[in-house]
């Protein structure tokens, strides 16, 4: 069995962003639910829902993919 290859400092680098930010999404989506079952609302809110419609529109206008994983899988 091979070891496997090691990252560059900038495939690293990389993998560490695209890492935050599906971190980020992850967390508009716990605030959106959390906002849903206590019944807030507000500007945090607004900047959750439209980041995470924004995600949509272009993992969606991607054919289903993160755009990201192109240059990821380089």
């Amino acid at each position: 069995m091979s070891s496997p290859a090691r990252l560059s400092p900038a495939a690293l680098a990389f993998r560490l962003l695209h890492t935050a930010i599906a971190g980020c999404f992850l967390l508009a989506i716990a605030y959106v639910w959390l906002c849903a079952l206590t019944g807030r609302r507000g500007p945090m809110l607004r900047l959750a829902v439209v980041s995470l419609i924004g995600e949509g529109i272009v993992v969606t206008a991607n054919g289903g993919d993160c755009p990201l994983g192109c240059l990821q899988a380089r």
